[in-house]
């Protein structure tokens, strides 16, 4: 699911339904709560195919990326590239990760920047 522009740090994370959309997200949770407490063996399947098609229909909503080859500067993609780095510090995947702490110095070292520079970006 990283790969889906909607979760990338630069992504829009927020979207305003109009009341058409509305009704259509309606429909999907009201089959997903149908579907939970359903005994249905493979209903966590069935829930994760839902889920996608509420990621795919907002997907259509997304508005269109910037050009590919569009230049960013370099305090954008350093920008970016610690917010990536600072998702990896506290992984959802799995209950038995360990958190790991680091400091800002640390995420600076990764850029082989100076912490006053990424911290100025």
């Amino acid at each position: 699911m990283e790969n889906y522009d909607i979760f990338k740090p630069d992504g829009t994370p927020v979207f305003e339904l109009t009341d058409d959309q509305t009704d259509k997200m309606q429909i999907l949770f009201k089959r997903m709560f149908e579907e939970i407490n359903s005994d249905y063996v493979h209903k966590y399947d069935a829930l994760r195919n839902l889920v996608f098609e509420i990621l795919h229909n907002t997907l259509k909503m997304y508005p269109a990326k910037k050009a590919k080859n569009q230049q960013i500067n370099a305090a954008h993609r350093i920008s970016i590239l610690f917010l990536e780095l600072l998702e990896r510090q506290f992984p959802i995947e799995d209950t038995r990760q360990r958190v790991r702490f680091s400091s800002a110095s640390d995420f600076a070292n990764q850029f082989s920047t100076h912490v006053n520079h990424l911290s100025r970006r």
